[in-house]
């Protein structure tokens, strides 16, 4: 596997994190759920980690609180 960024890749993961934040600002929760991928897993700080895969109410219950 190549593990070398390319400007393409940081634009695209820039690009990616300015469309999920757009979706906190307008209080979009499908905005920033398209952001996500299915396996997706989230480590918040002092929290247990969320696993979409494994409880996929979870993730939607985590952004709204953004």
């Amino acid at each position: 596997m190549d593990t070398n960024a390319t400007d393409d890749d940081v634009k695209a993961i820039k690009k990616l994190g300015e469309e999920f934040f757009a979706g906190v600002n307008a209080e979009d929760l499908d905005r920033r759920m398209a952001t996500m991928d299915p396996d997706v897993v989230i480590m918040p700080p002092g929290r247990p980690s969320i696993v979409q895969r494994r409880d996929p109410s979870s993730l939607p219950r985590l952004l709204r609180d953004l």
